[in-house]
């Protein structure tokens, strides 16, 4: 009897065990199951987030992060939170506005406290910084995040915006190339390369190369493709071919209708190609339409109004074309698309000097030189553009035999 009894005790223990292992055993891979679904929920909207950052569809993107965000391990929380800061700051790039919601600085401080040594979250801060317009501090977090990784293209890439802003030249290309030399195939350090370096040194070319490469890539979002047809269209501008240039700026603006620039430049190709015969004057009419549409995207884009005045003096609308030269050079200093102060300096000169031009025509002489004379303090390349007999004939007809205007001239 008591061997009898040992023997169900030790037969109901071997049971209660086994029992417990089985269902320790479906427990777990339920749990794993649980686990493994919350995983995939947490990459799933991920990349949702990021398929709707590259469209341009930022509100939805910021959405689908936070909803990453819930089904995110703590270990992962910070690649989520590093996302969504990013997708506020190109939100707010794309109003034309520097103010950042608070929300991305948040978000960004949370993910370099989770990952201190995270070179990307580094940038990511120094991006929303450099958004902000408050380009030193950027410069830090640039420098913070190539001191973690040497190897991070974009953190170069935001330090040259930086050095280019703050007119430091030298050291923004340097850091340009380090971008590209890491990078040589990623599409925004391609457009950099081409925006402040290649178009400059005109080096036709290769910026071609790199700018059909970004055209097809299949993977950029809209803005980018945009700005990379607004490039070629520049070069064209520079080459004289206004038809090209035109093509390239329509098909910036069927990439995004929302480029102010695009607005812009191709107004320009049409005004500069009805003035040297190339573009008919049934093309030109679309000047104020163009201009118009620019305007109500983005009021304050200076070039808009500089075109705007242009187009007003060609017309021998002066005084309109008066009041929006000058409310261009009002627009200039705050016009955040403008990109340092060498670019603003040239956009002043060019203004100046259109408004030397239509004050010569109205015979406001003492105004017309005052305004010539700033024309080449803030753009000296104009010394060489008032040689050509042409332009005297042109633009200053009216006080050509003036003595102030005669000495201003023949000293330059």
């Amino acid at each position: 009897m008591n061997i009898s009894k040992q023997f169900l005790v030790v037969f109901l223990s071997i049971l209660i065990v086994t029992s417990l292992v089985v269902i320790g055993i479906v427990g777990g891979k339920k749990y794993f199951a649980q686990q493994e679904a919350k995983h995939q929920l947490y990459l799933d909207y991920l990349q949702k987030g990021d398929d709707f950052l590259r469209k341009g569809e930022f509100s939805k993107s910021i959405n689908s992060y936070l909803e990453s965000l819930k089904f995110a391990k703590k270990n992962e929380e910070y690649i989520v939170r590093r996302n969504i800061a990013l997708a506020y700051a190109a939100e707010t790039q794309s109003k034309y506005s520097t103010s950042v919601p608070k929300e991305a600085f948040d978000q960004i401080e949370k993910a370099i406290e989770q990952a201190p040594d995270d070179s990307e979250s580094y940038r990511i801060k120094g991006y929303l910084l450099e958004v902000s317009f408050n380009f030193p501090e950027a410069i830090k977090f640039y420098k913070k995040a190539i001191e973690k990784d040497p190897n991070n293209a974009f953190a170069w890439g935001g330090l040259a915006h930086c050095y280019f802003y703050l007119n430091n030249v030298e050291e923004a290309k340097k850091s340009l190339l380090k971008a590209f030399e890491i990078s040589p195939s990623d599409p925004l350090i391609s457009l950099a390369m081409v925006n402040f370096i290649l178009i400059p040194e005109k080096n036709y070319d290769k910026a071609y190369d790199l700018l059909n490469r970004v055209i097809i890539n299949p993977n950029i979002p809209p803005r980018r493709r945009a700005e990379a047809y607004n490039l070629l269209g520049r070069i064209m501008l520079d080459k004289k071919e206004y038809e090209k240039a035109k093509d390239y700026f329509e098909a910036a603006l069927s990439e995004d209708p929302n480029y102010s620039l695009s607005y812009a430049l191709e107004a320009a190709s049409l005004i500069l190609g009805f003035l040297e015969n190339k573009i008919s004057s049934k093309e030109v009419t679309k000047v104020i339409e163009l201009l118009n549409k620019g305007q109500e995207i983005n009021p304050s884009d200076a070039r808009i109004k500089y075109w705007y005045g242009v187009f007003m003096s060609l017309i021998g609308q002066n005084e309109a074309a008066k009041a929006m030269l000058n409310l261009a050079l009002d627009t200039v200093d705050k016009d955040i698309t403008l990109w340092g102060p060498e670019v603003k300096n040239t956009l002043k000169g060019r203004i100046y000097f259109n408004l030397a031009s239509v004050y010569s025509k109205t015979l406001e002489t003492e105004k017309a030189i005052e305004s010539l004379k700033k024309a080449i303090s803030y753009d000296p390349s104009l010394r060489e553009t008032l040689k050509n007999p042409y332009v005297i004939e042109f633009h200053f007809k009216n006080i050509k035999k003036n003595k102030e205007f005669q000495n201003l001239i023949g000293n330059i």
